[in-house]
């Protein structure tokens, strides 16, 4: 009697496994599906655009000047006529208060771009 049981016990247990090892085929099923879609839809999709260059930095020219004789920050409270303005990086800042364009008085841009 206590062999039938075991024996019956025994079946049981490997129904058991028989169907979830179908459960777990269905559930590689249904990932493969969705790594699938995934590779599509990142092959589908265009690279970003490299990040263009932060311009913080105003640089302005008189009219009668050649090059860039004031440094401002983006958000200076000087104003001038936008043509006689032009957005520069960091790094052009730099480049040009080293060639003795002048930091301006009200924003003080030569501490923000590590001029010493």
């Amino acid at each position: 009697m206590n062999d039938y049981r075991l024996r019956e016990e025994l079946e049981k247990l490997r129904f058991l496994r028989r169907a979830q090892l179908q459960q777990l085929k269905r559930v590689d099923g249904w990932i493969a599906a969705a790594q699938k879609r995934l590779r599509d839809a990142e092959a589908a999709t265009p690279p970003a655009p490299p990040a263009s260059p932060v311009r913080e930095w105003v640089a302005y020219t008189p009219l009668n000047a050649r090059q860039p004789v004031e440094i401002h920050r983006a958000h200076c409270f000087v104003k001038f006529a936008k043509q006689q303005t032009r957005a520069i990086t960091t790094a052009e800042a730099v480049q040009l208060l080293g060639m003795g364009a002048v930091a301006c008085e009200g924003c003080r841009p030569d501490p923000g771009v590590s001029v010493g």
